[in-house]
């Protein structure tokens, strides 16, 4: 404990495919962007960050951080905020650095363990309310827990507690999963916008970048080898994960923090799902249900069973 049970999600038939049950969801959901109100904030670096922001006076607010290649147009991200924003939170979801469409002005970009960018989004408004939740999806996840875990004493105080959804909590595992036959149409649509955001870092910094490098990525963990752990000051792929990884900051989470991961999300291997962790601490709770794929969890009507997982998990009563 605490492992909550989660044996009452019973998707359609169909949808207790993992594949089914992630690709459905991504392709076909389709989510009334929220009325949000854009917000360009210059970080302490001299970067910015584009963030997307829906008020209404509330006391409380919810944190919201997309996974790997999303953005706010993400259909999770849109169905969260709709679902937070009826039900009395504002909303404050980030485009991480250069997701909003635009180039951040930094070779640096955002990657699993960026939790700088976090940090300071969420001292920069939780201040204004009575009480915070974050909520992050796949990489956003890895990106909450770290938060959490890697300096505790540091955590706002508003923040009561945390949601993280579909999350490579072991990143060194989860990029070798990718690596996975199965999974190759996944890889290729990832690094089909990484691609391409490396040869716009080299129009942007002329000179500073391998692009003959390209020609080897076949994965992503050859993509964090060559780029993204270079660009951000790891040695590789393996140090990246190793010191991004959020499994190792677990223990050290000080507030309520609820992992939500389907067992048939192929994105995830088992060292992905946490028990352990959750036996041993009285602030992890682990929700797997067996189905729901990657960032899924396909239900009929407006709200999937993962929006309704977080109003659960919230005790969220829409007004």
């Amino acid at each position: 404990m605490p492992v909550v049970n989660c044996d009452t999600y019973k998707p359609p038939l169909l949808f207790r495919n993992g594949h089914y049950g992630t690709i459905y969801p991504a392709l076909f959901r389709k989510v009334t962007r929220p009325a949000f109100k854009r917000e360009r904030i210059d970080t302490e670096d001299q970067d910015f960050l584009d963030i997307d922001i829906l008020r209404n006076g509330n006391k409380k607010v919810a944190f919201l951080f997309h996974g790997l290649e999303g953005n706010t147009d993400s259909q999770y991200i849109k169905a969260a905020a709709n679902k937070l924003h009826a039900s009395g939170y504002d909303v404050v979801a980030t485009n991480f650095r250069g997701c909003s469409g635009v180039p951040n002005n930094k070779i640096v970009t955002y990657h699993s363990g960026f939790t700088q960018d976090a940090r300071f989004i969420i001292n920069k408004y939780a201040s204004a309310y009575h009480e915070s939740v974050v909520i992050g999806y796949s990489l956003g996840g890895n990106i909450t827990l770290k938060y959490l875990g890697e300096d505790p004493d540091h955590v706002h105080p508003s923040i009561s507690q945390a949601i993280a959804i579909s999350v490579p909590v072991h990143l060194s595992d989860g990029s070798q999963q990718l690596m996975k036959k199965e999974n190759f149409f996944y890889t290729q649509n990832f690094l089909k916008t990484l691609k391409e955001k490396i040869r716009e870092k080299d129009r942007q910094f002329p000179g500073q970048l391998d692009l003959s490098l390209l020609s080897k990525v076949k994965n992503v963990w050859d993509f964090d080898e060559y780029y993204s752990g270079p660009i951000n000051g790891f040695e590789g792929a393996e140090d990246y994960y190793s010191k991004a990884n959020s499994l190792q900051f677990l223990l050290d989470i000080q507030i309520p923090a609820h992992i939500v991961s389907a067992k048939d999300d192929p994105f995830l291997p088992k060292s992905c799902f946490p028990f352990a962790q959750a036996e041993k601490s009285d602030k992890i709770f682990l929700h797997a249900p067996k189905y729901g794929g990657h960032v899924g969890f396909y239900e009929r009507g407006k709200d999937y069973w993962i929006e309704s997982k977080i109003a659960e998990i919230l005790r969220l009563q829409e007004q």
